[in-house]
C-alpha cells in the first residue's frame, strides 16, 4: 500500500515536472502556420512572431529543414519574454530586389533583448544577379537589401547559422550591446562586391569567433561609436581582411574604441587588419595623451602619403605629452606640431 501511493507520489512529480518544462517553453513551428517546403513563408513567419513574442515565458520559433521563399521579413520587439530564432532549414530570398529602402534588411530583428538566432539552417540572399547591377563596383550599394540586420539589439546569441550569397552586407549590427557571434559560416564569391561579412556601427561589448568569413569585400567592417569589439578565431578570406572604418567622411562621427583581433587566419586576402579613413586635413597622425605622459609608444616602418587634390601641404603629426620611438622606415616624421603642456 505504501509502495503504491511512493509510486502515484513519483508518477505526480514526473507530470507535473513536464508540465512546467512546456509552460517554462513554448514552440512555434513555423509549418504549423502554414509554411511549406518550396512555398513562400512571409505570413507564417510573421505569425509564429507574433504569438511568440507575446508569450510568457521562453518562446522558441522553428523553422524545420526544407526551402522556404521568402520576400523579407521584420521581426519587431520588443517581446515579453526571451525568444530562440530556431534556423535549420534554407530561407531563399529573390533574385531580384525589389520595394527595399536604401540600407534595409532582408530579415531584420529590431529592439529585442535576449534573442538567440541559432540552428544549422541557411539564409540565402540569392545575390548573384544583383551584384554590379545597380551601383559601380566602388560604390557602397546601399540600395540593395542587408541579408541580416540587428538594430538595437542587447544581450544576445548568434551562432551555428550559415548566410550566403547576401546582395550586400551579410549582417548589420546598429547599436547593439553585450552581443556574442560565434560558429558561424558567412559566405559569397570572391567577385561579390559589398558582401561585408559583419559590418557594426555604434555597438558595444560584442564578441565575434570561431567564425569563417569568405565575401567579396570586407570579412569585418568596422563603423564609428564601437567599442569593446573582440574578434578572434576568425577564418577570413577571401575578401578585404577585418576594417577599421572607413572613418571621417561624415560630420559628428563618434570615435572607435578597444578593438582586439587575436588568433585569426587570413586567406587570399588583400589585406589583414587595416584602418580606412576619409582624409579632412594634412593631420594624418594623432598621438594624444592626457595630462600624465603616453610611456612605450613606437612607430615602426609607416608609410603615409597623401593623395588627390582636395588636401594641399605636406602630411603632418600631431603630439600631444608623448615622445615616440622610432624604428625602421618611418616617412611621417612623428611630432610635426608639438601640443605638449
Amino acid at each position: 500500500m505504501v509502495l503504491q501511493r511512493n509510486k502515484k507520489v513519483s508518477f505526480l512529480v514526473v507530470v507535473l515536472a513536464i508540465s512546467v518544462a512546456t509552460i517554462n517553453c513554448q514552440t512555434f513551428d513555423v509549418t504549423k502556420y502554414g509554411a511549406k517546403p518550396n512555398g513562400q513563408i512571409d505570413q507564417a513567419l510573421a505569425d509564429a512572431w507574433k504569438e511568440a513574442c507575446a508569450a510568457p515565458s521562453k518562446a522558441t520559433i522553428v523553422v524545420p529543414k526544407g526551402t522556404y521563399n521568402l520576400n523579407k521579413a521584420f521581426f519587431l520587439g520588443p517581446c515579453k519574454s526571451p525568444v530562440v530564432f530556431q534556423m535549420d532549414g534554407i530561407l531563399m530570398a529573390p533574385s531580384a530586389a525589389k520595394g527595399f529602402k536604401d540600407g534595409e534588411g532582408w530579415v531584420t530583428f529590431e529592439k529585442l533583448q535576449h534573442l538567440t538566432i541559432t540552428g544549422t539552417g541557411t539564409f540565402d540572399g540569392n545575390g548573384g544577379q544583383s551584384w554590379g547591377k545597380k551601383c559601380k563596383r566602388t560604390d557602397y550599394c546601399e540600395q540593395l537589401p542587408i541579408n541580416i540586420r540587428l538594430n538595437f539589439i542587447t544581450d544576445s546569441v548568434i551562432e551555428g547559422i550559415t548566410t550566403k550569397d547576401s546582395k550586400q552586407f551579410h549582417f548589420t549590427v546598429l547599436e547593439g550591446e553585450n552581443l556574442l557571434f560565434t560558429n558561424l559560416k558567412i559566405i559569397a564569391p570572391e567577385e561579390s562586391w559589398t558582401t561585408d561579412g559583419i559590418h557594426l556601427g555604434r555597438s558595444t561589448n560584442i564578441t565575434i569567433t570561431d567564425t569563417t568569413i569568405a565575401t567579396g569585400d570586407d570579412c569585418i567592417s568596422i563603423g564609428d561609436g564601437t567599442k569593446q569589439l573582440k574578434i578572434t578565431k576568425v577564418t577570413c578570406g577571401p575578401g578585404h581582411g577585418i576594417s577599421v572604418g572607413s572613418l571621417g567622411k561624415y560630420q559628428n562621427e563618434l570615435p572607435v574604441e578597444d578593438i582586439t583581433v587575436t588568433d585569426c587566419t587570413f586567406k587570399g586576402t588583400s589585406n589583414g587588419v587595416r584602418i580606412k579613413t576619409w582624409q579632412g586635413s594634412t593631420d594624418v597622425l594623432y598621438l594624444v595623451c592626457g595630462a600624465y605622459p603616453c610611456e612605450g609608444i613606437q612607430l615602426n616602418n609607416i608609410d603615409l602619403k597623401t593623395t588627390g587634390s582636395k588636401i594641399k601641404g605636406p602630411a603632418k603629426s600631431v603630439c600631444t605629452n608623448v615622445k615616440p620611438e622610432m624604428s625602421g622606415t618611418v616617412n611621417l616624421p612623428p611630432c610635426t606640431t608639438d601640443d605638449s603642456a
